[in-house]
């Protein structure tokens, strides 16, 4: 499967291969993720320890993603 048509396939809008603004939002954000995750990693864990590594990046991203969640409840009134 190529990439415009695996974005057509989640996009939820018809022939927008995943352009439109909610699927364009979401790779937005998947992206500043990882470049943040990147960065934590890169000043607090030990490099030469792909195990340190690996947990680190697994616990911050799990973490961030958590906190994005709960911004986005408490801004769409959500946990009201």
């Amino acid at each position: 499967m190529s990439l415009s048509s695996s974005r057509a396939a989640a996009c939820v809008m018809p022939d927008a291969a995943g352009l439109c603004p909610h699927c364009a939002y979401r790779r937005s954000t998947d992206l500043l993720v990882e470049e943040a995750v990147d960065l934590a990693v890169a000043v607090r864990a030990d490099l030469n320890d792909p195990v340190q590594v690996s947990e680190l990046r697994q616990r911050c991203e799990t973490g961030t993603r958590a906190l994005l969640a709960a911004v986005c409840r408490r801004r769409s009134g959500a946990s009201r």
